[in-house]
């Protein structure tokens, strides 16, 4: 869907019975392609498929592996018919994995890889039940891990003539779900007697006056301009803990008195605090904004007629994403073809020369901070790019605003920073802003996350920076994207969450609740990546530079793209409140008496259980609405291998609940690195997710490392003519050449993997 709606033409086949999964959603993944329907397992249709192997650029396919081999059509066969082709195989577990033969389904592989985590993940209290999510968050971070790693890959087939064979596993995918949750010890402890941990009482969900909701989210200075204006007096910084519960009374009925989005629209704009509207996914997908800019877009389908649906994954000021078409089906008549409809890419022949690095080479200057907008250079860093990353010198000299977010800087610095240049420079200073400007001279791509506003004062909005650099690459992330009124707000993960619907349906009938990951935090950097690179295909083809803008509520339509379409009839049913465990009796979590496991049997109702298994015979006879309470009593007492083994022998797909703590015990995550314990630069030796390498050669891969902040400051001053001036920036504070302790070092003694290089 991605690169289609980039322009790609592409051909989806399905079996001669259609679509595997008959669901709304394909309305939105299948927009803008061909869909034919073919029999891979006859001669006709063997004919068919490697005559279109012989002409693509790409191919997608995500069987179990060995299931292309046995029907001769594999990525041997592909490369030998067409050898500069991209093949990705997306299967749900590795093709060296003991799993790999069982159905993958969603549930199956989230409880695998530790997507459904205890309410308590990484802030204590309850660590062992865990949280159903409906999202599809393993399906979804292997689109957006492949989408860059495709993209990526079609600039070493243009410079080199060479293809890639590559294979992203859902289950590896899933682990960049974790994000800086993996991290043990934690990069940075966040002290609870920080103003936002006294505070935290204030923050989250509040009625309005018209009985709809909003949140109120960090950073504490909107809610100080709020008392400052409605409530004077209250002073955050200095509020002793037991005023707090009155203050925040004070606050619910002050938000009794007007309209939700009286209030997100006053405190955005007016105030410029972070407080955002939460509403369920219908309005939405209705919203001016997200029609504005594009985050949801309308599309006449085949089925459903027009619809309003999931949009782009990123927005590019000149390679703007576009549906071709809806949804299309060619019946393919006997002896008929389809021809694809432009030739080949050009590519650069082959000259024996291995292929670097898809991005060796490429300069970046990354000013952002936190986690989703730090998350896209590491990526880039991946791919082989040279990243400068710059943080603010006042955040270990103790020039720090509590207001801001100041106190929770260099949270998760060891995964989302990983394998950057580390450099503390003062943007505010004259003299900071002229090392700034040979820094952009010299970059191909500048990124932050800074708010229109923010980046005019610093003078890195598109338009200063153009000036020193006019062919740049410039990127930003965001909470809302640009092109609709809400494009300048401010906010974190939580308020993404709230205004496109997933709070809502979370919480269920209880109110808007988010999630207890931060789950468009981890997956906006990929998105990010992607948009970059596609904009660096244009930049190596004609020279131009382009704006890419990414956010946060962007992602978070498409982590709930099965939800993301409405049409004239339009039925909902979905899973929804916090308890909730799964989506049927035969596709949900289930307790034992020694853990949870997940079922999964597809479009099947499960009653095979009668015929294999002893002891399920009473279940033929169980009204369908009773059936979820049967099993739960059946499996209680129970041991999960037990249960799951009686599954697995009845033709259903079984596996344990892994909880995120306990993955790094696993052989098999420990041995393809998927979570690793690495020795850090200045940072000790600490666990983390594994951050490979993106070679065009698919073979062991090393991992990226993260470096003490401020480690890099000198070294980059030298390489770009500051030497003389060095001493005096350091006594001006301009610059830092050290973190002091604000991060955690890691200790090997803590960790019983061993140490992974």
């Amino acid at each position: 869907m991605f690169l289609a709606d980039h322009g790609a033409d592409v051909i989806h086949i399905d079996p001669p019975s259609g679509p595997r999964w008959c669901h709304p959603a394909n309305a939105v993944l299948h927009r803008g392609k061909r869909c034919i329907r073919l029999d891979l397992k006859t001669e006709e249709g063997h004919i068919q498929a490697r005559r279109l192997m012989t002409g693509a650029d790409i191919i997608i396919e995500n069987f179990r592996p060995g299931v292309m081999s046995r029907l001769g059509l594999d990525a041997a066969v592909a490369v030998e018919l067409n050898p500069g082709v991209i093949w990705c195989s997306m299967p749900g577990f590795p093709s060296d994995d003991p799993r790999a033969s069982m159905r993958a389904w969603e549930g199956i592989v989230c409880a695998a890889s530790g997507l459904y985590p205890a309410p308590g993940f990484g802030y204590g209290g309850d660590q062992t039940t865990p949280t159903f999510t409906d999202l599809p968050l393993s399906s979804n971070y292997g689109a957006f891990l492949a989408a860059h790693r495709i993209v990526a890959a079609l600039r070493t087939q243009r410079q080199s003539g060479r293809g890639q064979t590559m294979e992203i596993s859902l289950f590896e995918a899933g682990f960049h779900g974790l994000g800086n949750g993996a991290e043990e010890p934690p990069s940075r402890t966040l002290s609870h007697t920080l103003v936002l941990g006294k505070m935290r009482s204030a923050t989250g969900v509040r009625k309005a006056r018209d009985k709809n909701y909003v949140y109120i989210d960090s950073p504490l200075r909107g809610l100080q301009r709020l008392l400052d204006r409605f409530l004077p007096g209250p002073d955050l910084k200095s509020i002793d803990e037991v005023e707090v519960p009155a203050l925040v009374n004070d606050v619910n009925d002050l938000l009794l008195t007007k309209p939700a989005c009286d209030w997100e629209r006053l405190c955005q704009e007016e105030l410029e605090g972070a407080l955002g509207l939460a509403q369920p996914v219908s309005a939405w997908l209705e919203d001016k904004h997200a029609l504005d800019s594009e985050s949801i877009i309308s599309v006449n389908d085949c089925e459903y007629g027009d619809t309003f649906q999931a949009g782009f994954a990123v927005r590019l000021s000149l390679n703007r994403p576009f549906v071709r078409h809806g949804r299309r089906y060619e019946p393919l008549s006997a002896g008929a073809q389809i021809e694809w409809l432009e030739p080949q890419l050009r590519r650069q022949a082959a000259d024996g020369v291995t292929p670097t690095l898809p991005l060796a080479g490429l300069r970046v200057l990354d000013l952002s901070t936190l986690l989703a907008a730090p998350t896209t250079t590491r990526i880039l860093v991946q791919h082989g790019a040279e990243v400068i990353k710059i943080d603010r010198p006042g955040i270990i000299t103790g020039d720090v605003d509590p207001l801001t977010d100041d106190e929770v800087a260099f949270i998760g610095a060891r995964t989302v920073s990983a394998g950057k240049r580390m450099m503390f420079l003062d943007l505010k200073s004259t003299k900071g802003r002229d090392i700034l400007a040979t820094l952009i001279a010299k970059s191909d791509v500048v990124h932050h996350n800074f708010t229109p506003g923010t980046a005019l004062r610093l003078g890195v909005d598109e338009h200063s920076v153009r000036n020193i650099n006019p062919s740049v690459i410039m990127s930003t992330m965001s909470l809302h994207s640009y092109g609709g009124f809400r494009e300048t707000y401010r906010g974190h993960d939580m308020l993404a969450q709230m205004v496109t619907g997933m709070g809502h349906r979370h919480g269920g009938p209880n109110g808007p609740k988010t999630q207890s990951t931060y789950v468009n935090d981890n997956a906006a950097g990929h998105l990010n990546a992607f948009g970059i690179i596609v904009a660096l295909l244009h930049h190596d083809a004609t020279g131009q530079g382009q704006m890419v803008n990414a956010s946060l509520s962007r992602t978070a339509t498409l982590h709930q793209l099965p939800y993301m379409i409405k049409y004239a009839g339009m039925a909902g049913n979905e899973p929804s409140g916090s308890g909730t465990r799964g989506w049927s009796a035969f596709n949900r979590l289930y307790k034992a008496r020694d853990g949870w496991f997940y079922v999964a049997c597809g479009h099947q109702n499960g009653r095979q259980l009668v015929e294999t298994q002893s002891g399920f015979e009473e279940l033929v006879i169980v009204p369908d609405q009773a059936v979820e309470s049967w099993l739960e009593i059946k499996f209680e007492h129970a041991l999960v291998a037990d249960c799951i083994s009686i599954l697995l022998q009845a033709g259903l797909s079984a596996h344990t609940y892994c909880r995120p703590q306990e993955l790094d015990g696993d052989a098999k995550v420990v041995r393809r690195a998927l979570l690793a314990t690495i020795d850090h630069p200045g940072l000790g030796v600490a666990r983390g997710i594994g951050l490979p390498v993106y070679s065009s050669v698919d073979h062991e891969k090393s991992l990226l490392k993260a470096r003490r902040p401020g480690s890099d400051t000198i070294d980059v001053l030298l390489e770009y003519g500051f030497e003389n001036q060095i001493d005096q920036l350091l006594k001006d504070g301009v610059i830092a050449t050290d973190a002091a302790d604000i991060l955690n070092v890691g200790q090997l003694s803590r960790f019983s993997g061993q140490e992974q290089e």
